[in-house]
């Protein structure tokens, strides 16, 4: 049992016996204790966990634990499950429409990718570049 934060937390996730833990859930006073699936107890295990809030202004900030971990970590599966679904729209939008008769690139064309890529970038900077150069020369040889 935790005194400051008024829980009670595991040391070993999976390490008593079935029987210690009825024991353990028949003996809480106030009933608190519920049963969870093994796959939901990590997630609610970091949920309950002190977590960093936003700030905004000069008074934000801080750390905050959720009031329902439950409630909690209904939320965060439905937002893991909407970034997992996001991703795989990306990537299956990265991959041509998903036409499997498109061929791999070859390295000949990552290197040519890569120049005009850096071509592109470096382009207004060497035009400036020329325009300063053919000034000076302009101005030296008079």
């Amino acid at each position: 049992m935790d005194d400051v934060l008024g829980s009670a937390h595991v040391e070993i996730q999976f390490g008593d016996l079935e029987q210690q833990i009825q024991l353990a859930v028949e003996s809480c006073p106030v009933n608190c204790i519920p049963w969870v699936d093994s796959q939901e107890l990590p997630m609610l295990e970091f949920l309950s966990r002190p977590q960093p809030k936003e700030g905004h202004g000069i008074f934000g900030g801080g750390w905050e634990r959720p009031k329902n971990v439950f409630a909690a970590a209904k939320n965060f599966a439905k937002r893991l499950e909407r970034v997992e679904q996001e991703l795989e729209r990306e990537q299956s939008s990265r991959s041509y429409g998903g036409n499997a008769d498109c061929e791999a690139e070859t390295e000949a064309q990552a290197e040519a990718r890569r120049c005009a890529g850096e071509e592109l970038r470096w382009k207004p900077l060497v035009d400036v570049w020329n325009v300063l150069r053919g000034w000076r020369k302009g101005g030296t040889d008079r």
